[in-house]
């Protein structure tokens, strides 16, 4: 049993050495500095604080925006087993290594279903998992994203085994590839990928109908329909409590009728296009996918102590430290850590594979390629992209169309070492082989040589940031266009070296001047160093710190201590020493009316743009801003806020509106504390209200998803709380008896409150969540129980297999017949 798994065993543990190597400061108890996780860990510190003291859900989070479901910020406890899966990954190995690790086994799974050759299987899965745009993305803490796209891999090795080999197994494993992929939740890696599936599933129905099989296409097409719809299932809680936020997101249906700012989203369904494509790649961003440095490397580029833009900072008096960076960066993306790069050596192989005539898959993996491309352009390729963001489903929900590249690192080098295994498998004609070896050649050592050397005639390499380093540093921005210039160079002639070494191999090969051993170790070799020396611009250890290092990025200032020495339950602060609307960082410590969130809730963005951020003080008394945190002469101090209104209170009277506009617009001059705004659309639960302010009601309990207050009054009132209105989910109850509330002052609830005293509880309670928990857990035990049954199958098959280095047992063949001997013999006389 040992023998026959042995190459799979040495395979993986390849892939753990390469991940153990590659982040060796893990291994150390070093932790990676990533700036969206250090975000994540402060946005969802208060829903990890609940969880590990009463070990419930927090399915509500004051932490930003003024409260906001924790659907997109930590919802872990959803019922789908798979998690179980991902905690191997995730927890037990750890990231990053856990992640790299994943995009090697599903890459390495894909290459098996593929039955390409198996030592290029094990490169291709190292060189893709090492593509420098899944690191460079690891390393600014895009997590979820990498992980979608590493899962790519054994999602289409369930989809191309279900119509090629066997339709159940290849269903079963596209289950849980897919169920894998939606559960690590990012939809948008998904959703792009889909957009490819249209173009295979198309591709297939042609096939099938061009040789008169259109029968043997329904199978294995239903089978994974209906597996994708299991998958689906397996993350319903996650997907029905999405959905249902989606509505009141940014990323949902307008609620104002004019637009007031160029990123709202309030008057348009889904977001708005200036807002969403923001990150558009330029032509020179694309090419930068071919020649790393082809567009200035990344807006913290290393840069060495002999360029002529370190020379530059030191005349101005600027230090860039022991290990220098600048911004090098010049292309159409406001700045990025790194270019998009999928690999010179795969895609010199990419290029081949869409020549030569016989390769497998090209026609889906070319059009996805040049489709994923155009995507990522966004604003800079218009009339392509307003097609899809205008006319497909759910596409204007997404920002940033430069994160489809990501996408594109996947069918990159898949078509790239499907190319190198039919090569090496014989089932490329040489003569074939040479010839189109010598147009792609030509094409990529065309390309290397224009941006090489005739590059700057074309390009002025300035950025829209070299303006501000001239006037507010003095900085000589000549230097850094040299700089650029000479990346330009270096990266092209780098590429062009590459693709000459790995096409000079191929040729030596064709020439039997080396075998087959010999050409895979110099492939590899070229692909492993091409992807770990660009990676390593990016990431060092010096991305890491250790664990005591890392916390302080979490220890309380001094303004902060003396904020949360109020004992106050609850209440909330805006801290201006950062941009408060860009960072989640001090929601480790406080409940914000700002923070960071690509989702938030539509009522509060518009509260944000229209009002907090014109400095109106009503709507911050309102939304019970307690503190704020400001710099005083270089000192981080807390100023208390007199004028904020509590948890609650009662109003004298009321503002009838008719429209979302009038109710935002009527918060200009508003005294909240006396009157409310409400509209028309709640008029049947105000009738017959007759107010005479008096009394108490105060907040006596508090947890994310819970609130009981204590009211105590002579007249029936109304109560306005300083909390986020969001409808689905939350039940109030006076004295235990359910009641509905309302919306009041565009953004908060509003409830009729009883003479006397009287418990008030609001609970959230989200049928989504709670329905949908137990629908994932059953769609995720049907998928194990699929995988149980292929697991089994195939045991059976393997234990029927001869040992490695054991022929098989022919059958002997016939001896032949006496009289047939005889008549031989006749013959021959």
């Amino acid at each position: 049993m040992i023998k026959r798994l042995m190459p799979l065993l040495m395979a993986f543990g390849l892939f753990i050495v390469v991940a153990a190597i590659f982040f060796y400061p893990q291994l150390q108890g070093q932790r990676m500095i990533q700036s969206d996780i250090l975000m994540h860990k402060g946005m969802s510190h208060e829903s990890a604080v609940f969880k590990e003291n009463t070990g419930d859900q927090a399915l509500w989070t004051n932490s930003m925006f003024g409260g906001m479901p924790t659907y997109q910020v930590s919802l872990a406890d959803n019922g789908n087993l798979i998690s179980k899966v991902h905690w191997i990954f995730a927890y037990l190995v750890g990231y990053p290594m856990g992640m790299i690790l994943i995009g090697m086994f599903s890459f390495f799974i894909l290459t098996r279903v593929l039955e390409l050759e198996f030592w290029i299987s094990i490169i291709g899965a190292i060189g893709f998992a090492l593509t420098s745009n899944n690191i460079i993305l690891i390393e600014a803490g895009h997590n979820t994203k990498v992980v979608a796209v590493y899962l790519l891999g054994i999602t289409t090795a369930g989809i191309l085994h279900a119509f090629k080999k066997n339709w159940l197994e290849g269903s079963i494993i596209f289950a849980f590839g897919l169920g894998y992929n939606i559960y690590i939740n990012h939809p948008q890696m998904t959703y792009y990928f889909g957009l490819t599936l249209l173009i295979l599933g198309g591709i297939f129905l042609y096939e099938y109908w061009k040789e008169g099989t259109i029968k043997k296409f329904i199978k294995p097409a239903l089978s994974l329909i209906v597996a994708a719809l299991l998958a689906a299932s397996a993350q319903t809680c996650g997907l029905w409590t999405t959905y249902e936020y989606s509505k009141s997101s940014m990323r949902g249906a307008p609620i104002l009728t004019t637009q007031n700012a160029e990123t709202s989203s309030s008057a348009v369904e889904g977001l708005d296009w200036q807002y969403a494509m923001q990150w558009s790649n330029g032509f020179i961003d694309v090419m930068a996918g071919f020649i790393p440095g082809i567009a200035g490397g990344g807006s913290q580029e290393p840069v060495s102590t002999n360029s002529e833009t370190y020379q530059a900072f030191r005349q101005a008096g600027l230090d860039l430290g022991r290990n220098p960076k600048a911004s090098l960066y010049w292309g159409a993306l406001p700045f990025t850590s790194g270019p998009a790069y999928f690999g010179s050596v795969f895609l010199f192989f990419f290029l081949l594979g869409m020549l030569l005539k016989n390769t497998r898959f090209k026609w889906w993996i070319g059009a996805s390629v040049l489709l994923t491309l155009m995507l990522s352009m966004g604003k800079n390729l218009e009339w392509f992209n307003r097609i899809f963001f205008d006319y497909f489903p759910v596409f204007n929900k997404f920002r940033a169309p430069s994160s489809i590249t990501s996408v594109t690192s996947f069918f990159i080098p898949l078509l790239a070492v499907i190319t190198i295994s039919d090569i090496i498998m014989g089932k490329v004609d040489r003569k074939e082989l040479i010839a189109k070896g010598k147009i792609a050649l030509g094409v990529v050592g065309g390309v290397c040589l224009f941006f090489a050397f005739m590059g700057p005639n074309f390009f002025d390499f300035t950025s829209l940031g070299d303006a501000r380093l001239a006037s507010q540093y003095r900085i000589n921005t000549n230097a850094l266009v040299a700089d650029r210039q000479s990346l330009m160079n270096s990266d092209s002639l780098r590429t062009l070296g590459l693709i000459l070494v790995a096409a000079g191999a191929v040729w030596a090969w064709t020439k039997q001047m080396i075998n087959e051993k010999v050409l895979l170790a110099l492939l590899g070799i070229l692909i492993i160093y091409d992807m770990w020396s660009i990676d390593r611009r990016y990431v060092t250890e010096e991305n890491f710190a250790p664990a005591t290092q890392y916390e302080q990025n979490f220890t309380p200032r001094q303004a902060d201590q003396q904020i949360l020495a109020d004992p106050d339950l609850h209440y909330r602060v805006m801290d201006y020493t950062t941009s408060p609307f860009q960072d989640a960082k001090p929601a480790y410590f406080h409940k914000l009316i700002g923070g960071y969130h690509g989702a938030k809730l539509q009522r509060a963005n518009d509260l944000i743009e229209r009002h907090i951020s014109q400095g109106n003080q009503a709507v911050l008394n309102m939304l019970n801003m307690k503190y704020q945190i400001i710099n005083n002469g270089g000192q981080v101090i807390a100023q208390r806020n007199p004028g904020a209104l509590g948890n609650a209170w009662f109003v004298s009277n009321i503002q009838n509106v008719n429209s979302a506009q009038e109710e935002i617009d009527a918060l200009n001059g508003l005294d909240p504390s006396n009157r409310a705004i409400v509209h028309s659309e709640f008029a049947d639960y105000i009738a017959g209200l007759t107010l005479n302010k008096n009394g108490t009601i105060q907040l006596m309990e508090y947890s994310p998803n819970t609130l009981v207050y204590k009211s105590n009054s002579n007249s029936e009132q109304l109560a306005i709380f300083s909390e986020m209105w969001y409808e689905p989910g939350w039940e109030v109850s006076i004295d235990d008896q359910p009641l509905d509330h309302i919306r009041a002052n565009y953004a908060l609830r509003a409830l009729r409150v009883p003479a006397g005293q009287h418990t008030i509880t609001f609970d959230f309670r989200p049928k989504s969540y709670t329905a949908g928990k137990t629908i994932s857990m059953t769609g995720s035990l049907l998928i194990f129980a699929g995988l149980g049954f292929l697991f089994y199958n195939r045991y059976q098959d393997f234990q029927q297999m001869p040992p490695p280095g054991k022929p098989v047992e022919k059958p002997a063949k016939p001896k032949p017949r006496a009289t047939t001997a005889r008549k031989k013999k006749k013959k021959k006389k």
